[in-house]
């Protein structure tokens, strides 16, 4: 809401971009779930809001390196959407002067100082191991092989995730494309460089995960915020360009996409959605064994992984659980999770 309101100097279209992002359920869903991709998206926007107000007054720059720095700490790599929007949104707005400026290069450091010291521990820690496990896993692995399940999500699925839960704002930004086109030039600078900023930035992730052979859709989540603000920009500028009636008009259509966003934003969150019902049985039945585990303290062996063990590990206060393997021997009384 505040880089909305920052770069068009509009408070309606900060208000109806907070509006948007907050009746989206592709963000509540997650939120909900406690995702750490809502948390690193954040911290991915703290940037750009340093990003947006840096080119009006310098000293903002500070908060960008330091929205970079804990978006890396918050989801490693997928920080790195942060560190991309500074060459998209400069480029957009065709300034430059930024690499020059020595309140970037402090907020730069500070945000080293913020992740250096953590990754530092490790490799001291760790070593090789770490390396492995956070860039060649995290990264390598991800892209090359589906590391969740033989079902996981395709393309296909994502495109459907997005025309589902993302609604009414997926298929609200398709057809804002034209009047984007149409009234590109009417558009003030700063507004039609966010635009096209945030457009660039929705293509760059929708690229980085399409290319990914592991998929989920919570991995989304980065690129609602940035389509909230070119919709409530687009749509502000739209509805102020007609005449008094379009106005009218143009308010109302626009409040009824608030309403129907808000009643998904119920159905889905509420998970009224029979979408849900298997998400909500398998939670109950994690609880449920995580509860009695609790009661009777034995050690806790997995068959198959440990995906699924997270509720269970929460709910039992086991938070060290075993795999199971051909050469375990169980005792009496040990507790095997099969999946």
């Amino acid at each position: 809401m505040c880089i909305r309101d920052r770069i068009s100097r509009d408070a309606w279209a900060g208000v109806l971009g907070g509006f948007i992002i907050l009746l989206t359920s592709a963000v509540l869903e997650p939120a909900r779930q406690m995702r750490i991709d809502v948390l690193v998206t954040f911290f991915i926007m703290l940037a750009v809001y340093g990003l947006v107000r840096g080119f009006r007054q310098e000293k903002w720059f500070i908060l960008f390196g330091v929205g970079v720095g804990l978006a890396i700490l918050s989801k490693s790599v997928v920080g790195i959407f942060a560190i991309l929007a500074l060459p998209v949104f400069a480029c957009w707005r065709g300034e430059f002067s930024w690499c020059k400026n020595k309140y970037l290069w402090v907020g730069i450091a500070l945000g080293a100082l913020l992740t250096l010291p953590w990754h530092i521990v490790e490799l001291i820690n760790y070593g090789e191991v770490f390396w492995n496990e956070y860039v060649r896993y995290t990264v390598e692995r991800r892209f090359e092989v589906e590391l969740f399940n033989a079902q996981a999500p395709s393309n296909q699925d994502y495109v459907w995730y997005l025309v589902n839960f993302a609604a009414p704002w997926t298929q609200v930004l398709f057809f804002a494309l034209l009047p984007i086109a149409l009234y590109w030039r009417s558009m003030s600078r700063p507004v039609r460089g966010a635009v096209g900023a945030c457009i660039t930035m929705i293509v760059l992730i929708l690229a980085v995960f399409f290319a990914a052979a592991t998929k989920a859709p919570t991995y989304l989540v980065p690129l609602y915020p940035f389509a909230a603000v070119a919709i409530a920009l687009v749509i502000t500028h739209y509805i102020r360009s007609l005449p008094r009636a379009g106005k009218v008009v143009g308010s109302m259509v626009m409040v009824g996409l608030l309403c129907a966003a808000g009643s998904l934003t119920i159905y889905n969150g509420f998970h009224i959605n029979p979408y849900f019902a298997t998400t909500d049985q398998l939670s109950e039945e994690e609880k449920y064994i995580g509860h009695l585990v609790e009661v009777a303290p034995r050690e806790l062996y997995a068959f198959g992984g440990f995906r699924e063990l997270g509720s269970i590990m929460y709910y039992s206060y086991n938070p060290h659980p075993v795999m199971l393997t051909g050469a375990t021997s169980l005792a009496a009384g040990d507790w095997v999770v099969m999946y």
